[in-house]
């Protein structure tokens, strides 16, 4: 289907176009995350190509198109429609840009970087998506909860609790937080982390602080932020 008021059809529009999404709306409590259109934008202009196959099984249509990178612009080659009677499904083939960001060709290094940040998406979405069968290198992933997904990060035990759409996992080590809100690896944390820390401290604060009277004392926060690792799973969080 084109879009409305454009000669561009639906998946053109997603993989070319910035701030086409609709979650615009910061009172929309929806469960819902993203980047309002933009993500899928500029993973294209900083490929130097890439390819979409989509079937849409209602229509009985299968919609192929690729796309070229030059400076400063994506080149769309025209879509290719035709006939199919396939279950429905969408591939997204890519091939990154690296001289553009290393100033160099593709090395062993460069790819370690980039094997463990797709493996570590494909984990993200199975414990998202627990109904969906994701792979990884054609290997099925089994993490299906989020305990699970924090045991592949550390061997010492974790302290796990849930609450309304939380699911919270606490690990001894350095202070780190590691966020899935709604699906999406909030990198640099935010107003979530500070809720759990303050809800954390509310408990312990006074036991520590009536420990450190025998010692003459003073009560920091960082006595509890330095112990831990701190690991959010949340869907439409309320705080």
């Amino acid at each position: 289907t084109k879009v409305e008021g454009s000669d561009k059809y639906i998946p053109e529009m997603c993989l070319t176009e910035f701030k086409v999404g609709s979650n615009f709306d910061d009172d929309d409590n929806s469960n819902k995350a993203g980047t309002n259109g933009v993500g899928a934008a500029v993973c294209t202009s900083n490929c130097k190509w890439m390819k979409i196959i989509t079937i849409d099984s209602k229509r009985k249509k299968m919609y192929t198109q690729t796309f070229n990178m030059v400076p400063g612009k994506i080149i769309a080659e025209p879509p290719v429609i035709t006939n199919c009677s396939k279950v429905p499904m969408t591939s997204i083939q890519f091939r990154i840009d690296f001289e553009r960001f290393y100033k160099k060709k593709f090395s062993k290094s460069i790819g370690d970087i980039y094997y463990n940040l797709i493996r570590t998406n494909a984990l993200f979405t199975s414990v998202a998506f627990p109904d969906l069968n994701v792979k990884f290198n054609s290997k099925l992933i089994k993490s299906k909860n989020f305990k699970d997904f924090c045991s592949l990060m550390t061997d010492e035990e974790i302290f796990n609790t849930k609450f309304n759409n939380w699911d919270i996992c606490f690990v001894k080590g350095r202070h780190q937080h590691v966020s899935l809100i709604n699906g999406i690896h909030v990198q640099n944390g935010g107003t979530h982390i500070k809720y759990i820390i303050q809800k954390l401290e509310e408990v312990i604060k006074p036991k520590i602080e009536k420990i450190l009277t025998k010692y003459n004392t003073k009560y920091k926060s960082t006595f509890i932020t330095d112990s831990f690792t701190l690991n959010i799973f949340a869907k439409d969080p309320k705080i």
